[in-house]
């Protein structure tokens, strides 16, 4: 078998910080475009502990989406 891994961020949460059921999972393209290569499956209830807000000046964050943004294509 042979298993191939690359690092990737999260990108959105489904659900909320606190209870997220599941994560988007992506990275940034030559352009720093969020280019999204996977997702989860629906996560444990327990999973929320497990994540945080991205901190200020971290280069992943652009900040929050308004609801439908992603439809839109924003």
């Amino acid at each position: 078998m042979v298993r191939e891994t690359t690092e990737a961020f999260v990108g959105a949460v489904t659900g909320s910080l606190a209870a997220p059921r599941g994560l988007l999972l992506g990275r940034h393209d030559d352009d720093r475009r969020f280019q999204c290569t996977g997702h989860t499956t629906t996560l444990a209830c327990t999973a929320g502990a497990l994540l945080a807000p991205a901190r200020r000046g971290f280069p992943g964050r652009v900040g929050r989406s308004p609801p439908g943004a992603a439809a839109e294509g924003r």
